[in-house]
Formats: C-alpha cells, structure tokens, sequence
C-alpha cells in the first residue's frame, strides 16, 4: 500500500482506488471508527506532521486501528546524514521507529525498507532546522468506559477548560470515612433543638406579626412562612424574605423562655426546616444503618426516610436505605450520580434554609467544579475555609472561612451556641447579595426601646395630647369662674 491520498479526495476515479474491509464486525460500521490514519480525518489531514500511513494521535498499529496500544521496544536504529537506515536484526510485521537527524524537527517520515524486513513501515524523525508540533493526544472524557484509563485508581469527572469534561484519576481511599450519629427531628412541624438561628437583621418583610413573648409561640404562629423572627422581646414576625444583617450585639433583648429575641431595630431570625432534599455528596461506597428489602426510586426513598423520621437517604439504582450514621469512602462528582446509577447518592432529606431561603449545601471540594480539579481535593475533603465531617460549619481560622475579602468571619455565642459567621465591619451590614453596606438611619448606640424613632414619635404625641387635654380644662376652668364668680 503505497501513496495514501486524504480519505476526501479519493473518489474511487481512474488512478486511485478505495480499501474496504469486506469482513467487519458487526459494531464496527465505519472507517472513521476503525482506521484511524490521520488522512482519514478532515481536520487532521491538514495538518503538517500527517502523511501516508500516519495514525491520529493515541491509535497505533499497521493500520491504525488499535487505540492506546503503545510501541514495544525496538532494536536499536541508526542513521546516516543521508537518510540511510541501517537497521539490526530481522524483524516482521513490527513497526519500527528510527531516529534521523537532517535539519527537520518532530516530522514523521515514512520510509519502505526491504531490508530483510517483509511488510514493516519505518518511521523515522528527522530534522532540518524547522519546529513542526505533533499533536497531543485528546484527553479522555468520560469514567464511563475502562474506568476512564484510571486502572485501580478511582475515575472522577471534572469540568474541563477545554473539554466539556475531563478524567481525574485519584488513589482509592484506604479507610472509610465515618460521621457521628446526627440526631436531628425531621418534622417539619417542630423547631430544630438549636431552633436554627440565622442571625440579627435590621429588615424583615413582614407576612404578619403579633405580640408574642416566647419564641416556641412564634414558631407555632409562622406556619406558612420560611422564617420567624422576634423584635424588642416581645414582637412575632412572619416572614419569607430578610435582609441587612449585623452582629449580634444588635439583638440584645432576650424573651421569657431566655432566647436571643431581637433588639429595638432589629430582629433575630430563625429559619424553618425546607421540604426540599439537598444532595450531600456521591460515591463508590455508602452505607446507612437502616436498609429497605423493597426496591424503591429515589424520589420514593427520600420520601420513606423523612416519614421514618431518619434525616439522610442513600441510593443506589433502586436500592434504599436511611440513617443517622454515615460511612462512606471514594468520592466522586456528585453529578456523576446523577448519569450512573452504579454509585450511591446520599441525600438530606430535610436541610436547613439559609437566608436567601435556599437549602444550606454540603461544601465537600469534590461538589465544586474549581476546587475539585485541584491536588488537595480527595475524599471527605471540605472547600478551604470549612469544616467539619459533613463540611458545613466555616473555620475563620482558615481562608478567612471562605467570607472573601469584603467581609470578616467571626464567631457569635447566641442561645449557648458557637456561630461562625460572615459579616461586614462596624457601622455597615451584610446585604442578601452578601455585599456591605453602611448602616443608614441608624445609631452605633441604639440599643433600647429610648432611642427608637417609633417610640419617640409616640412619646411626643402623647405628651402633646396631655398639654392639649391641660389647656382645655383650665380653659373652661377661668370660663366657669368668670362666670359664677
């Protein structure tokens, strides 16, 4: 076979004539899919290091029709400035690479040596001064086939920079990961035991409110909203949206069953558990403490775990069990759980709202599509600036706990509990957009009912109306006088 022409050209007219294989298998249809010369595809054929009997990158053998099959060793080549191959050895129907050197740089040059050698392509790379690059092969793109070329190594899907997705292979875990028992009521109905605080807002958009002093009774009010908050003590407001928060100094006032319960201008906030299920994380193994015999779907499965009152759900193609013990080992991209029904989705079947109103989410590395390209990003492994086994608590020792640089993260003791926040500095508050803004229409001291601008507008109509209600009666007090007197 000689003189190989672009696959594009060749229509089969006087001159030139077309190979087929009369004897393919029948899932092999095309030559696009089986002989893979370079000058067989349409891109490739254009390039500079294509010529007769060239593979694409990653194909090799006499016909370009084994993928990923890397050259065995050779006996040594050696050439003269002439382009005379002297070859060692009688070899059959083995490639055979020679290394030239005349002036021309990373070219493949093909050469028909009949030699005592019978049927052998010779490639040699000669050079004349000029830097031609060879191609790279194309990365693989997908676990789904050979474990993504990982071996024994656990396949990961990334999101590529230049491919939709890429392969990342990482060592299997050696131990399993185990989080403590999470004991946690999945009511929706019943407040959560730390009665979620969300922190201290100046701006709640009120559904309704009313005068209420314990903050179970608000609870109980706010039926229908995703949030409750109390005000000075003693004011339930129901609402479905918050904004500007502050620290928690802020909200001094405490209510009769001693909770954090706002201050003169600003409420403290607790938000509802959401009906929504949020996924924790994917992988290879998962396992809960209470299995289901019955085959059930995920949405199925999420819905028997919460009504047994078990806060996490795991599935496995059909396969369901729920827990409060987590064990879990060889993380992936979650979304790889979404498109193979061999790995286990772990769910929470009843998270918690953060203050958009959205399920708080699990910050493992291996859920975020930059940090999980990168080296340190293994199983279990949180986002810089978290922590915890399930990744859900910031660590302002670390990465500023991941606040960036316009807010500070810092640490408020509210209700008996350790917070760890993101928060703007004195004189502003965190606006829904996680953005600082000054305090507007607010004083650095106003921390009592005194220096409410409410309050005092009341105060002044009130003694208005007692100087009005004086004047009026000694008014007729003289009238009567003068007129008996």
């Amino acid at each position: 076979m000689e003189n190989q022409m672009k696959l594009a050209d060749c229509d089969g007219g006087k001159g030139n004539f077309n190979l087929f294989d009369v004897s393919l298998e029948t899932d092999k249809h095309t030559n696009s899919t089986i002989y893979q010369y370079c000058l067989n595809d349409e891109v490739e054929s254009k390039k500079s290091y294509c010529t007769a009997a060239v593979c694409l990158p990653g194909w090799s053998g006499t016909l370009c029709n084994q993928k990923g099959v890397t050259l065995p060793e050779l006996n040594e080549i050696t050439t003269s400035s002439s382009r005379t191959l002297n070859v060692t050895g009688r070899i059959s129907n083995v490639p055979i690479i020679s290394n030239v050197t005349d002036r021309i740089s990373n070219v493949p040059i093909i050469s028909n040596v009949t030699d005592g050698i019978s049927n052998v392509p010779i490639i040699s790379n000669v050079t004349d001064g000029t830097d031609v690059e060879t191609p790279a092969s194309d990365p693989i793109t997908s676990c789904e086939e050979n474990n993504g070329g990982c071996g024994e190594d656990v396949c990961v899907e990334v999101q590529g920079d230049v491919f939709d997705v890429q392969v990342k292979c990482n060592p299997p875990d050696e131990e399993i990961f185990k989080v403590p028992e999470v004991y946690e009521n999945t009511n929706l109905d019943e407040p959560k035991n730390d009665w979620n605080y969300k922190g201290c807002f100046n701006k709640v958009q009120s559904f309704k409110e009313l005068m209420i002093v314990s903050l179970n009774s608000c609870f109980e009010y706010c039926k229908e909203t995703s949030f409750y908050a109390m005000k000075d003590g003693r004011l339930c407001t129901c609402a479905n949206s918050v904004e500007n928060e502050a620290g928690a100094d802020k909200c001094n006032k405490k209510c009769s069953d001693g909770l954090s319960c706002g201050g003169s201008s600003f409420h403290s906030v607790y938000a509802k558990k959401s009906n929504q299920s949020i996924t924790v994380g994917c992988f290879k193994y998962l396992d809960l403490e209470h299995k289901h015999d019955q085959l059930l779907s995920k949405a199925l499965c999420l819905d028997k775990c919460k009504e047994l009152g078990f806060p996490y759900s795991g599935t496995r193609d059909e396969t369901c069990q729920c827990g409060r013990k987590i064990e879990f080992k060889d993380q992936l991209n979650k979304e790889q759980c979404e498109e193979h029904f061999v790995f286990a989705f772990l769910s929470d079947v009843s998270p918690e709202l953060d203050v958009q109103g959205k399920p708080t989410k699990y910050n493992y590395c291996m859920n975020d599509k930059i940090e999980i390209k990168k080296a340190y990003c293994r199983t279990g492994h949180c986002r810089i600036g978290w922590t915890g086994a399930l990744c859900d608590k910031r660590d302002c020792g670390v990465n500023n706990g991941d606040c960036g640089k316009e807010m500070m993260c810092v640490q408020e003791i509210v209700n008996n509990i350790m917070f760890e926040k993101c928060l703007c500095g004195k004189g502003f508050v965190t606006t829904i957009e996680s953005q600082c803004k000054k305090q507007e229409m607010l004083r650095e001291d106003e921390t009592d009912a005194g220096s409410n601008p409410n309050y005092i507008v009341i105060t002044i109509i009130i003694v208005c109306s007692l100087f009005i209600s004086m004047g009026i009666g000694l008014i007729t007090y003289f009238l009567y006088k003068s007129q008996c007197g």
